[in-house]
């Protein structure tokens, strides 16, 4: 079957919220691997705050982006 219409990125792009998308989508990235590097080295979320120099409410609100 061939594709037919727009892609996504043009449906994102013409509804203007493409880069509020994509800032989500690094965020949640981000925030998984942060937390398999946590459970792998067995660090809390305060010790790893102080490590990369933020906050753990900082850290918490990206998690739950």
């Amino acid at each position: 079957m061939a594709h037919k219409g727009s892609s996504f990125d043009d449906f994102l792009e013409s509804e203007g919220i493409a880069e509020e998308v994509e800032v989500a989508a690094i965020k949640k990235v981000v925030a998984g691997l942060i937390q398999e590097a946590m459970e792998q080295q067995h660090i809390r979320k305060t010790a790893m705050a102080k490590m990369i120099g933020t906050s753990e409410g900082v850290q918490n609100s990206v998690s739950r982006s």
